[in-house]
């Protein structure tokens, strides 16, 4: 079940993907030598600002992002930063653990951290809390579908940090010693 859930993720965000990548190669082409606009006057008079959302002047997707009524990269950032969230959806990815076991994974993390931030990814629909009625309690936490197209973008940063690590072997290792 959750193969077939990651397969359909990654066969969706490909074509997100090549979306994207064509309007960032348009909004590049368009925005060469031509004055940079603000966000608001793009979006117009009825364009709303959320106090939690920050929508940058010099955004280099701006004729594609003045779209919507936030920068999807303003939103993304608020959605999974967080110090353990990253980590919590790449342990949720093979399935459903419960809060003990995702705790067990994150030994540095506090219970109180870990509450908060499952609670923020609950709250943002990335993730689901399911509670069984026994005694006593046994609570589970698994990717909703939502959750679960990050997947793709979860594997390509793991992909980048082995990367990483092989090219920067030296350098990790000296600040390590630091």
């Amino acid at each position: 079940m959750a193969k077939e859930k990651i397969s359909k993720a990654i066969k969706e965000n490909d074509s997100i993907d090549k979306k994207i990548i064509d309007s960032m190669e348009t909004s590049i082409d368009k925005s060469i030598d031509k004055p940079v606009e603000k966000h608001s006057e793009k979006a117009g008079a009825g364009h709303i600002c959320h106090e939690d959302f920050i929508i940058h002047e010099q955004c280099h997707m701006r004729d594609v992002c003045a779209r919507h009524e936030t920068c999807p990269m303003v939103l993304v950032h608020k959605i999974i930063a967080g110090k353990w969230k990253l980590l919590i959806l790449w342990y949720l990815t093979p399935g459903a653990l419960r809060f003990s076991d995702i705790k067990r994974k994150l030994p540095k993390v506090t219970q109180k951290m870990l509450t908060n931030q499952l609670r923020s990814l609950e709250e943002d629909g990335l993730i689901y809390r399911k509670v069984y009625p026994v005694v006593p309690p046994k609570v589970e936490y698994g990717l909703t579908n939502i959750g679960m197209k990050l997947y793709p973008i979860l594997a390509k940063m793991y992909s980048f940090g082995i990367n990483y690590l092989e090219e920067n072997k030296e350098n990790i290792l000296s600040r390590a010693e630091d």
